[in-house]
């Protein structure tokens, strides 16, 4: 995983350069070696905020936390970002279980082809000529 790391009015230090990686290579499991992850590390008023972004193919997985602890606030944030993975790998699995279910259901080609269509209703109108001015 590439991480792209910011720093907004804080400085980067070392140690707050290896926490961050060191979280995110908790979630590097996931993903593919070449996922690019965007991380930017902010403080504003005692505050410090963490964002986390990470585009993946059609999805974008973001974490966002703010706390008074810069370090506390990587780990919720690399938390949320966990949390979103999961709920996204449960719903992939899922729909793809349910694909193979539709798939079987469907009637093979040859059994298809071998019946003929039935007609099913057939509607009827009256129809009135009109006239000219109509």
């Amino acid at each position: 995983m590439k991480i792209d790391l910011s720093a907004r009015n804080l400085e980067l230090t070392d140690d707050l350069r290896d926490h961050v990686e060191k979280k995110l290579s908790k979630i590097v499991k996931y993903f593919d070696k070449g996922v690019p992850a965007q991380v930017v590390l902010s403080s504003e008023r005692g505050r410090h905020i963490v964002e986390i972004t990470i585009p993946l193919d059609g999805l974008v997985v973001r974490g966002e936390e703010a706390s008074a602890d810069i370090y506390a606030s990587v780990n919720q944030a690399v938390e949320k970002i966990e949390r979103q993975i999961g709920k996204y790998r449960a719903r992939f699995q899922r729909r793809k279980r349910e694909g193979r279910a539709w798939a079987r259901s469907i009637p093979a080609p040859e059994a298809a082809e071998s019946e003929e269509p039935k007609l099913v209703k057939v509607k009827r109108f009256n129809i009135k000529p009109m006239t000219v001015d109509e």
